[in-house]
């Protein structure tokens, strides 16, 4: 007969260890939240649990898809690796899901199983991969790569990092800053993302962001 994957929810996908080639399983009826070059982002339909998929293949943001593959990224941003598995989607699919407000203090947020940990000081539900918007003003900017600027939006707290010695206040936004001046006001959306700076920190990755007002 035919062997179909199990099916898992995204939480449940984030609480498996790192898989090997027979351990594939299933997220089905997910949306597409966002797309870049090198992975996609899906979310629950009904909750703001959102994952990284990472696969080639052409899917749209608000499209529904089914997708098959096996977990990795243990002890950091975790990821369904799609790698050989198809990715079946229904057009055009529920639209891109509404994003929940996102706060500098809790971005990212804390640990969600020994497999999936939070960012470092992470406070809340564990966030990473979900869709959210975020606004504040622009403190710092880095225009070499890898590129990026960071936004307070009133907490004036830092990430524990530092751009040129000088510390970085507000949520990192993992974008090219040159449209965006120090001091100038930036709506943002798009999916929570890590890096790894002696530990996890977290980050967003822009699909839209929009100029409210300058310096």
């Amino acid at each position: 007969g035919i062997r179909v994957a199990p099916a898992v929810t995204i939480q449940g996908a984030k609480a498996l260890a790192d898989g090997s080639a027979s351990d594939v399983k299933s997220l089905r009826g997910k949306v597409v939240t966002a797309v870049f070059p090198d992975c996609v982002y899906v979310q629950e339909q009904n909750s703001p649990f959102g994952i990284k998929l990472v696969t080639s293949a052409s899917v749209t943001a608000g499209e529904e898809v089914d997708v098959c593959g096996v977990m990795r990224g243990s002890g950091s941003e975790r990821y369904l690796d799609c790698t050989g598995n198809p990715v079946m989607t229904t057009s055009p699919g529920p639209g891109v899901p509404g994003p929940f407000a996102a706060a500098s203090s809790a971005l990212g947020g804390a640990e969600l199983n020994s497999f999936t940990p939070g960012v470092v000081g992470g406070i809340g539900p564990n966030n990473i991969g979900s869709f959210v918007i975020a606004f504040g003003k622009v403190t710092q900017r880095k225009t070499s790569a890898p590129k990026y600027f960071y936004i307070d939006d009133g907490c004036a707290i830092g990430d524990g990092t530092d751009t040129g010695g000088v510390e970085n206040v507000g949520m990192r936004i993992a974008g090219d800053p040159a449209s965006y001046a120090e001091g100038s006001y930036v709506f943002v959306m798009g999916v929570v993302s890590c890096f790894d700076s002696a530990g996890l920190r977290p980050q967003i990755l822009p699909t839209e962001i929009q100029i409210l007002r300058g310096p």
